[in-house]
This record gives C-alpha cells, sequence and structure tokens, in this order.
C-alpha cells in the first residue's frame, strides 16, 4: 500500500511539474509597432494564455503568446 501511496505521489509530481513551462507574451504598441511590454509566466498555457489576454485589454496595445 505505501508502495502504491509513492507511486501516485510520485506520479502527481511529475505531472505538476510536466504542465507548467514558460511562456512569454509580448506586448505592442498599435500605431508604431514597438514593443511596449514583455513578461515570462511559468504557468500553465491555460493561465499565461489568461494572463497574457488581461494585458491585451488595453486599448492600443496588441499582445501575443509565444512558447
Amino acid at each position: 500500500m505505501k508502495v502504491i501511496k509513492a507511486l501516485l505521489f510520485l506520479a502527481l509530481l511529475l505531472t505538476s511539474y510536466a504542465c507548467e513551462k514558460q511562456y512569454t507574451c509580448t506586448c505592442t504598441d498599435d500605431q508604431t509597432g514597438e514593443i511596449t511590454n514583455v513578461s515570462t509566466y511559468e504557468l500553465s498555457r491555460d493561465n499565461a494564455e489568461s494572463a497574457c489576454s488581461n494585458a491585451n485589454a488595453e486599448a492600443g496595445v496588441s499582445c501575443v503568446l509565444d512558447d
């Protein structure tokens, strides 16, 4: 039983590390094309997309999430 619990814990630990990687959100000014902000996130893909979308809400700025 202890072996099964240890294996489940190890699987959970590995899964949590596999889901989080580094994503970069680059924001540019729509008029000038200049980069206004670069943010790096170590989150799951969904959370990084959400954070980048929030940055994209600023008027006149476009943000793109890169792997």
